[in-house]
């Protein structure tokens, strides 16, 4: 019997970047790779970034300097879902 793949498209990445040069910690790392459609929680501070006085409070699909409603882009809450529709980078936003 012969099986066919379910799989829609290649399989695609979030990235997850800085924005910033003045912040120490590290940025989530997401090693899964995800098929179109699929739902992906986003991650919140695990690598304990941090830029004092501020806070990480969102993820952005534009590098909008650092700041939280800086420009453009989709913004995604910690832990909040995106779907899947190719690579995602998302940069970190703070307030």
């Amino acid at each position: 019997m012969t099986t066919q793949s379910t799989n829609s498209g290649p399989p695609y990445t979030v990235t997850y970047k800085n924005t910033t040069v003045n912040t120490t910690g590290n940025v989530p790392v997401d090693s899964a790779t995800y098929q179109t459609g699929a739902t992906v929680v986003v991650k919140g501070n695990t690598g304990n970034l941090s830029w004092p006085p501020y806070n990480l409070v969102s993820w952005n699909t534009q590098d909008n300097g650092g700041f939280y409603g800086g420009g453009g882009g989709t913004s995604y809450a910690l832990g909040s879902t995106l779907t899947i529709s190719g690579n995602v980078v998302l940069y970190g936003t703070w307030q």
